[in-house]
């Protein structure tokens, strides 16, 4: 999935750099970096959608370091053993770069909103933070969001204005684990397949609208993780 974390570097900056002649164990220069895969250096903000459940560190530090977060609804995995039953914290010995495959662990985000949390990596007193946000939807392509729309009619997240006589449209979303659609109108038909995580394309069938108004028809997009969202279709006269 493209996926929905913004991930923003806090004030102490992405990277860290100390130099120390304390002790003759310890490297003369210290370095601290920290990133996660879905950046990887890309752009300072990553989204992270709702049905992410994990996400991969990437640590380059000259001393041990610890990382930990101030929710419950991020923890860290060991890389070889499980999950650390403290929440949010995890420590690895020293060793310059470490890449940590899918050691985030995250819990599908079903509240109805977004969150934030902060993710910090601390070492040798050295301390490299991230704002981490996990939105409440899921990466919807088609229709596009309505914040990104010049100018949006109705107060939904996804809406898509069908003509009346139009008897089939399309949807698109990209997941980030397997998911269905429903329908909670009766004049929309989706399909009964279970869609994979990656890119996907769904086909909805429309009966006509003889009411003589506009109607407004919800289709939910339901992943495996619990995460859903709604795409509402509005057929006009």
């Amino acid at each position: 999935m493209k996926k929905m974390f913004s991930i923003i570097a806090l004030a102490l900056g992405a990277v860290g750099f100390m130099a120390s002649c304390n002790d003759s164990d310890d490297p003369d220069f210290h370095a601290l970096t920290v990133d996660v895969e879905s950046n990887s250096g890309s752009s300072v903000v990553v989204q992270y959608y709702a049905d992410q459940e994990q996400d991969s560190l990437i640590v380059q530090s000259t001393d041990s370091w610890t990382a930990k977060t101030n929710c419950d609804w991020i923890r860290f995995k060991d890389s070889t053993t499980n999950p650390y039953e403290s929440t949010g914290t995890v420590k690895y010995s020293y060793g310059y770069v470490a890449y940590f495959k899918r050691c985030i662990l995250i819990s599908a985000n079903t509240t109805g909103e977004k969150r934030t949390i902060t993710l910090t990596v601390e070492a040798n007193g050295q301390s490299v933070g991230r704002i981490i946000t996990q939105y409440d939807y899921m990466n919807v392509t088609n229709p596009v969001k309505s914040s990104e729309l010049v100018d949006s009619s109705y107060d939904y997240d996804f809406y898509k204005i069908v003509s009346n006589g139009t008897s089939t449209t399309e949807l698109g979303f990209t997941l980030n684990a397997s998911a269905t659609l429903e329908s909670n109108a009766s004049w929309i038909t989706v399909p009964t397949d279970t869609f994979a995580a990656g890119d996907n394309t769904a086909t909805i069938t429309l009966e006509g609208n003889t009411t003589g108004a506009d109607r407004t028809g919800e289709v939910v997009l339901k992943s495996s993780t619990g995460a859903t969202t709604s795409i509402y279709i509005i057929q006009t006269v």
